[in-house]
Protein backbone atom coordinates (compact mmCIF):
# COMPACT_ATOMS: atom_id res chain seq x y z
CA UNK A 1 0.00 0.00 0.00
CA UNK A 2 1.06 3.54 -0.93
CA UNK A 3 2.39 5.34 2.38
CA UNK A 4 -0.22 7.36 4.18
CA UNK A 5 -0.44 9.87 7.27
CA UNK A 6 0.44 7.02 9.75
CA UNK A 7 3.84 6.60 7.90
CA UNK A 8 4.98 9.76 9.02
CA UNK A 9 6.55 11.38 11.55
CA UNK A 10 4.14 13.18 13.86
CA UNK A 11 4.26 17.04 12.88
CA UNK A 12 3.97 18.25 16.37
CA UNK A 13 7.41 16.32 17.26
CA UNK A 14 9.53 16.11 14.22
CA UNK A 15 12.85 16.85 15.95
CA UNK A 16 12.14 13.81 18.47
CA UNK A 17 11.04 11.77 15.40
CA UNK A 18 14.07 12.39 13.65
CA UNK A 19 16.79 11.93 16.48
CA UNK A 20 15.14 8.75 17.18
CA UNK A 21 16.00 7.44 13.57
CA UNK A 22 19.09 8.64 13.54
CA UNK A 23 19.98 7.06 16.94
CA UNK A 24 18.43 3.72 14.95
CA UNK A 25 21.01 3.94 12.85
CA UNK A 26 23.89 4.94 14.25
CA UNK A 27 23.11 1.45 16.49
CA UNK A 28 22.65 -0.65 13.09
CA UNK A 29 25.84 0.71 11.76
CA UNK A 30 27.59 -0.04 14.75
CA UNK A 31 26.57 -3.80 15.30
CA UNK A 32 27.06 -4.08 11.55
CA UNK A 33 30.82 -2.63 11.94
CA UNK A 34 30.88 -5.29 15.32
CA UNK A 35 29.72 -7.99 13.08
CA UNK A 36 32.39 -7.01 10.14
CA UNK A 37 35.16 -6.84 12.60
CA UNK A 38 34.38 -10.37 13.87
CA UNK A 39 35.16 -11.85 10.27
CA UNK A 40 30.69 -12.65 9.49
CA UNK A 41 30.55 -12.49 5.94
CA UNK A 42 34.12 -12.00 5.19
CA UNK A 43 36.32 -13.53 2.27
CA UNK A 44 37.21 -15.89 4.84
CA UNK A 45 34.05 -17.30 5.98
CA UNK A 46 32.11 -19.52 3.62
CA UNK A 47 30.49 -17.53 1.64
CA UNK A 48 26.55 -18.19 0.27
CA UNK A 49 26.68 -18.69 -3.67
CA UNK A 50 24.45 -15.27 -5.28
CA UNK A 51 22.91 -14.69 -8.48
CA UNK A 52 24.74 -12.04 -10.83
CA UNK A 53 24.57 -9.22 -10.27
CA UNK A 54 22.47 -7.70 -12.57
CA UNK A 55 19.78 -11.02 -13.08
CA UNK A 56 16.88 -9.43 -12.06
CA UNK A 57 14.85 -12.55 -12.06
CA UNK A 58 17.06 -14.78 -10.14
CA UNK A 59 17.31 -12.30 -7.73
CA UNK A 60 13.59 -12.15 -7.17
CA UNK A 61 13.73 -16.03 -6.76
CA UNK A 62 16.42 -16.06 -4.43
CA UNK A 63 14.63 -13.30 -2.27
CA UNK A 64 11.70 -14.04 -2.54
CA UNK A 65 11.15 -17.79 -3.66
CA UNK A 66 10.54 -19.59 -6.97
CA UNK A 67 6.64 -19.97 -6.30
CA UNK A 68 5.84 -15.94 -5.67
CA UNK A 69 8.75 -14.41 -8.40
CA UNK A 70 6.75 -16.87 -10.83
CA UNK A 71 3.36 -15.55 -9.62
CA UNK A 72 1.96 -18.88 -8.31
CA UNK A 73 1.72 -17.36 -4.24
CA UNK A 74 -0.28 -20.62 -2.29
CA UNK A 75 -0.43 -22.68 -5.45
CA UNK A 76 -2.96 -20.88 -7.28
CA UNK A 77 -2.65 -22.40 -10.46
CA UNK A 78 -2.74 -25.80 -8.55
CA UNK A 79 0.89 -26.96 -9.70
CA UNK A 80 2.96 -28.08 -6.35
CA UNK A 81 5.79 -27.34 -7.97
CA UNK A 82 4.77 -24.88 -10.27
CA UNK A 83 8.46 -23.85 -12.10
CA UNK A 84 8.70 -21.87 -15.67
CA UNK A 85 12.27 -21.86 -15.34
CA UNK A 86 12.40 -25.09 -17.77
CA UNK A 87 10.69 -23.72 -20.72
CA UNK A 88 11.07 -19.71 -20.49
CA UNK A 89 13.86 -18.51 -18.27
CA UNK A 90 16.10 -16.84 -20.17
CA UNK A 91 18.55 -15.43 -18.18
CA UNK A 92 22.05 -15.97 -17.38
CA UNK A 93 21.86 -17.60 -13.77
CA UNK A 94 18.44 -18.65 -14.35
CA UNK A 95 19.05 -20.80 -16.89
CA UNK A 96 20.01 -24.46 -17.21
CA UNK A 97 23.34 -24.91 -19.05
CA UNK A 98 23.74 -27.47 -21.95
CA UNK A 99 24.13 -29.90 -19.48
CA UNK A 100 21.20 -29.00 -17.27
CA UNK A 101 23.41 -27.98 -14.53
CA UNK A 102 21.32 -25.74 -11.81
CA UNK A 103 23.69 -22.47 -10.60
CA UNK A 104 24.95 -23.03 -7.18
CA UNK A 105 22.68 -20.59 -5.78
CA UNK A 106 19.63 -22.07 -6.83
CA UNK A 107 20.86 -25.64 -4.57
CA UNK A 108 18.90 -25.95 -1.53
CA UNK A 109 16.38 -22.79 -2.28
CA UNK A 110 14.88 -22.37 0.61
CA UNK A 111 10.60 -22.58 -0.47
CA UNK A 112 10.10 -18.56 0.64
CA UNK A 113 13.38 -17.34 -0.47
CA UNK A 114 16.25 -16.64 1.82
CA UNK A 115 16.22 -14.61 4.97
CA UNK A 116 17.93 -11.20 4.85
CA UNK A 117 20.56 -12.04 7.24
CA UNK A 118 23.50 -10.09 9.02
CA UNK A 119 26.05 -12.37 7.12
CA UNK A 120 24.87 -12.41 3.69
CA UNK A 121 24.47 -8.61 4.12
CA UNK A 122 28.05 -8.27 4.89
CA UNK A 123 29.01 -10.72 2.04
CA UNK A 124 27.39 -8.33 -0.34
CA UNK A 125 28.91 -4.89 0.82
CA UNK A 126 32.39 -5.52 -0.06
Amino acid sequence: PAPSKRHLPPTENVAKWTETVISNFERLRKYLETCRAQGIGGKQTNRMPLPAMKDRPSWHRFCLGTAEADGNTGAYYGDEHFDCDDANDSTKEGKRGQDNEVPAWRTNLPENGYQPTVRLLLQMDQ
